[in-house]
This record gives C-alpha cells, sequence and structure tokens, in this order.
C-alpha cells in the first residue's frame, strides 16, 4: 500500500437475544507504517431491532 506496510480487518458478530433482535458487532483493525509503529481500532457496536444502539471504543486491542 501507500501508506501501509500491513493492515489486518477483522469482524465477528454475536446474536445477544434468542430472536436476534439484539446483536453485537467486534470491528479491529490494526495497521503498520512504513516506519514499522503500529497502530489499532477497535469498536464493539452494539445494534437492536436493527438500529444503532452504541458505539464503544476499545483500548489497547489485540483482535477480535
Amino acid at each position: 500500500s501507500r501508506y501501509f506496510s500491513q493492515v489486518v480487518v477483522q469482524a465477528s458478530y454475536k446474536s445477544i437475544t434468542e430472536n436476534s433482535s439484539q446483536i453485537q458487532l467486534n470491528i479491529y483493525v490494526s495497521f503498520v507504517d512504513h516506519d514499522n509503529k503500529e497502530f489499532s481500532l477497535a469498536r464493539l457496536v452494539d445494534v437492536v431491532d436493527s438500529k444503532l444502539s452504541r458505539v464503544l471504543t476499545i483500548n489497547n486491542a489485540s483482535g477480535v
């Protein structure tokens, strides 16, 4: 890539309720620049009845 030497993207989901009206999405992105400095970002997203309920930032994430 033009800006990054390595990029990792992971995503997973989990049903919170039996009828799947509430799910939780886990999103993790890690990238390394050309100076070998690593950056990461992770989000936990709650969705209820197809509506975004909340988005949480996860500090010091190491993958989903």
